[in-house]
């Protein structure tokens, strides 16, 4: 063999020169090669790489010398002029080179690339690879540098890569790469395995899933699939997937699989065609989200503000309008007149929507208090008590197209009728005049329709009564033109109440409307029941109209109207009743009995805490009845104590405490508490874990640790695990306080009834310490 340097000849296998010292490779000359046919092209490439390998480890080995710097700079270079010398670059055979391949890839592949799964390749099944093609060069020998052989070659060996990982990896490991959702049903058995990944590739190592009947091919509107029964359920942990076989004995047919994460709480569906022995199956299904296209807008623009619809601007309007009627007039709300007597409703009385014209956009219909109140009495009556108003959003502004007070009686009750003709809503009220003479009195009665942008009068009654002479006197007019009593008596007919607002009402007279109307009588408490709505309504059909409109909202932040704070006061009541423990053993006991009233906070009341209220009374007044008709023989417990007590009042949510005293004869009775929790904006009740925000698992297990810990502290207190189950398992048991939530314990149950009951905390809300102790009573 010659140095491809100096020309010196050297003998076979030498790697460096000893003449130049420069690193050699053997040159195979190119009549071999071209004698050996193309069957030897892959032979003459394997010669090329060792010799490559060769230069590259003989540059190695310079770098370990002493004059590494140096020495390994110049191996390299030399490295490419030895390959360099093996195929010269204007050699006259080039062209006849044969040309290499590289392995295609698939464009939709790259998303999944990362989430293949990674095991040992078979090289059984690798497609061959062939090298790249080189193109012409010119002839300049030794102008390259080292640095672009290296990029080249690991541009080949990224390409190579892809390929495996894209093409070879999934059927080597039996995967198949499918997406959650799609419609094509997955072919599994028995024996077949799920490994799931959210959109990054990542395994999914908490999740549940569920195997119900497919009832459906087809997606519902909103995207799930429609199930039917579910047949089996497992809850998976770790990086390894699940098969079939865990779900147990499981008949053949068509199922959907229901992923559920434990993580993001997201859950991913696909069609299941299940058949136990099927054994042309996949092995394994490898399944994740499919990702998300690509935009075709620039990159990092934004994407352009959602434009609100027509509707939404005039919900946004309206709902300006109504926070405008409360600065100025303030909060619906209701209060007491003359001992209870009357009942008002003060600032915004009524916000209601409402499409007067028919064409399918609402109008906002308003009424507020224009009234003052002094020591629980109105200062002074007058004919415009509450100014009633209707809005309309037309052509980008808001109109108000009807402007009149509210009708009121002489006793002083103010009410509001809405009327309906021909199926399109009617405004309807009467009113004072102002008559030319000083002794005649001139009053009027109207309806009144929506017509293009502002009511009309549809019909109007014209009375004048002359206090002088006594005479009084009528006119009509219909649509504009006068008509005669019986046009407007026919008029009235045709147009019946629909709905009657009371604003101001004297509470022993409302509701005593003939039983055969058809006309809905709407108190004070359903007005602001109904403006509450309205205004929620309001938030919602905006949308985003209303954002950065500085919209009253809660602290929640959900867009609601912000809610009152509210109060509460103890009703007590001494009860004395008769008890007995047999014959000729009466005697006659008195109890302190209590129960909770819930106003808002300004001292008024709504229908949601008027419905609540009842509740809470007829509870105390039916115990009281019951136990004071009470027998010794009559095969029932008597309630000996009634007290219900607020332990937890905080935003909107209330904690009712009820404690119970039971005798029923013998040497004495028994004690019981119990809890509920009230959302007080409905009048409904809640669970303690959403009253409370603590989950019901953990406040379960919370309770076990208290308990246990309570019953520690004294050589007199016991617990088994029957018991805790029992008391930690009641939601009942639980109240609330200040500091923590607290779980009641039955006299008997860990401690001798002299004991009593047991009041423990079970969950702190800031002082940890307190978790194990006793609750005050």
């Amino acid at each position: 063999m010659f140095c491809t340097s100096c020309g010196k000849e050297l003998a076979e296998g030498t790697k460096f020169c000893t003449q130049c010292g420069k690193p050699v490779v053997r040159v195979v000359p190119r009549e071999e090669q071209a004698g050996a046919g193309a069957a030897m092209a892959p032979a003459s490439e394997e010669v090329a790489v060792a010799s490559s390998n060769e230069s590259v480890a003989a540059a190695e080995e310079a770098a370990a010398d002493t004059k590494a710097a140096a020495v390994a700079e110049e191996a390299a270079a030399d490295a490419r002029a030895a390959e360099e010398a093996l195929w010269p670059t204007g050699a006259e055979d080039a062209s006849s080179a044969e040309p290499t391949h590289v392995m295609p890839q698939q464009a939709d592949a790259a998303p999944w690339v990362t989430g293949a799964p990674q095991q040992p390749a078979d090289s059984t099944r690798m497609m061959p690879q062939q090298p790249a093609p080189s193109a012409p060069q010119q002839a300049s020998p030794h102008t390259k540098k080292p640095i672009a052989l290296i990029a080249a070659i690991v541009g080949i060996v990224t390409v190579i890569l892809i390929g495996v990982c894209v093409f070879v990896l999934p059927h080597l490991t039996g995967g198949n790469v499918v997406f959650f959702g799609q419609r094509d049903a997955l072919a599994c058995s028995v024996v077949t395995r799920i490994q799931p990944r959210d959109a990054l590739g990542n395994d999914l190592t908490s999740y549940v899933v569920r195997l119900a009947e497919r009832t459906a091919d087809n997606m519902e509107d909103d995207g799930v699939p429609t199930l039917g029964e579910v047949i089996s359920e497992i809850r998976v942990t770790g990086t390894g997937g699940f098969t079939f076989e865990d779900f147990g004995e499981i008949p053949d047919g068509e199922y959907t699989m229901v992923i559920i994460d434990g993580e993001t709480g997201e859950e991913y569906y696909n069609d299941i065609d299940y058949d136990h022995d099927q054994t042309t199956t996949n092995e394994i299904y490898i399944i994740q989200p499919e990702p998300e296209h690509e935009s075709d807008s620039a990159p990092n623009e934004e994407p352009a503000p959602e434009r609100p619809t027509e509707d939404q601007l005039a919900y946004a309007a309206y709902y300006g309008k109504c926070q405008e009627l409360i600065e100025q007039y303030g909060e619906p709300a209701s209060i007491d007149l003359y001992d209870g007597q009357e009942t008002m409703l003060t600032g915004l009385a009524l916000a209601e929507l409402i499409d007067f014209d028919g064409d399918g956009s609402d109008e906002l219909l308003t009424i507020v208090c224009n009234l003052e109140v002094q020591d629980g009495a109105i200062a002074e009556l007058k004919h415009d008590g509450y100014l009633v108003a209707v809005w309309d959003y037309q052509d980008g502004e808001l109109l108000q197209v009807y402007d009149r007070a509210s009708e009121f009686s002489n006793g002083g009750a103010y009410f509001q009728y809405l009327y309906e003709r021909e199926g399109t809503p009617v405004m309807g009220t009467s009113w004072y005049g102002e008559a030319a003479e000083p002794m005649v009195e001139e009053y009027h009665s109207g309806f009144f329709m929506l017509e293009g942008k502002a009511f009309e009068t549809a019909a109007q009654r014209n009375s004048f009564f002359n206090y002088d002479t006594g005479d009084s006197t009528e006119s009509f007019a219909i649509g504009g033109t006068e008509a005669t009593s019986e046009q407007w008596d026919a008029f009235v007919a045709e147009t019946p109440a629909t709905h009657c607002y009371s604003l101001l009402q004297f509470n022993s007279d409302f509701g005593t409307e003939d039983e055969g109307s058809t006309m809905e009588e709407v108190d004070v408490y359903g007005c602001m029941t109904a403006t509450d709505e309205t205004l929620d309504e309001l938030v919602s059909g905006a949308g985003p109209a209303l954002e950065g409109e500085g919209a009253s909202t809660d602290e929640a932040g959900d867009g609601q109207a912000s809610a009152a704070a509210y109060a509460y006061e103890l009703i007590e009541e001494d009860v004395t009743f008769t008890s007995s423990q047999g014959v000729d053993m009466e005697w006659d006991e008195t109890q302190r009995w209590s129960y909770p009233r819930f106003t808002r906070e300004d001292g008024g009341t709504d229908a949601a805490l008027d419905a609540l209220n009842e509740e809470l009374q007829a509870s105390f007044e039916g115990d009281r009845e019951a136990t004071q008709a009470w027998e010794f023989d009559g095969g029932t417990t008597q309630v000996t104590v009634h007290r219900d007590t607020v332990t937890y009042l905080e935003g909107n949510i209330a904690c009712v405490r009820s404690e119970r005293w039971i005798f029923a004869g013998g040497a004495h009775g028994n004690e019981s508490m119990r809890a509920t929790f009230y959302d007080l904006s409905t009048g409904e009740r809640v669970a303690v874990e959403d009253a409370c925000g603590v989950s019901w698992d953990t406040l379960v297990q919370e309770a076990h640790a208290a308990i246990e810990t309570y019953c520690e502290q004294d050589p007199n207190f016991s617990c088994n695990a029957t018991t805790l189950s029992e008391i930690a398992g009641d939601p009942e048991r639980y109240y609330a306080t200040a500091d923590g939530i607290v779980v009641c314990v039955d006299p008997y149950q860990i401690a001798p009834y002299s004991y009593g009951m047991q009041l423990i905390y079970v969950h702190a809300f800031e002082d940890e310490s307190l978790v194990g102790t006793a609750a005050p009573l």
